[in-house]
């Protein structure tokens, strides 16, 4: 059973979990973490310099303060809370979404991506989510933040995005086997 931590640390279990599964090879392993961990690095500074150059408020702040003028349509509701903490930082893209695509889109996962996984909540005790393929459960895990309310599907699928090309980057290019 996986413990869900932040992001980065939560694949990392998983991979450990597959590589047991699996009995990859010591070699094997530490490749499969090498890129696990470049990817999240890669993924981690293309997310910050996204977030500060564009700068987007949180759902929180625009349905709390959105008025007429920069939408006709939008009603105000100032008593919104999200249903998890909205972090104080911008909104696009979301990190959560752009960590769990570029690892569940790696291709080394890709082997494995019909493995079932179990993931435990740290903040829910005896809370557990079962998912038939790896891919289930980095869709929900990114819909996760905007059904909460901290973020818009924008910043999920560009997350998402930016996730999976990081992914192909970093295992196309870093670490190569050698003959």
């Amino acid at each position: 059973m996986i413990s869900a931590r932040a992001p980065p640390g939560h694949w990392n279990i998983i991979a450990a979990d597959l590589a047991r599964r699996h009995r990859l090879s010591a070699p094997e392993t530490a490749r499969l973490f090498a890129l696990l961990n470049f990817a999240e690095a890669d993924a981690a500074i293309a997310c910050w310099d996204t977030k500060f150059f564009y700068r987007t408020w949180r759902p929180e702040t625009a349905i709390r303060e959105m008025d007429a003028k920069i939408n006709p349509n939008a009603k105000p509701d100032p008593d919104f809370i999200p249903l998890m903490v909205s972090p104080a930082f911008p909104s696009y893209i979301s990190g959560t979404a752009r960590f769990l695509r570029s690892l569940a889109s790696s291709r080394t996962f890709l082997r494995h991506r019909r493995d079932r996984i179990s993931v435990r909540s740290d903040g829910l005790p005896g809370a557990v989510r079962s998912y038939k393929k790896l891919s289930d459960a980095r869709n929900e895990i990114g819909m996760s933040r905007v059904w909460a309310g901290i973020h818009v599907m924008s910043d999920n699928l560009e997350g998402q995005k930016t996730g999976s090309k990081i992914a192909d980057w970093v295992f196309d290019h870093a670490l190569s086997p050698q003959s």
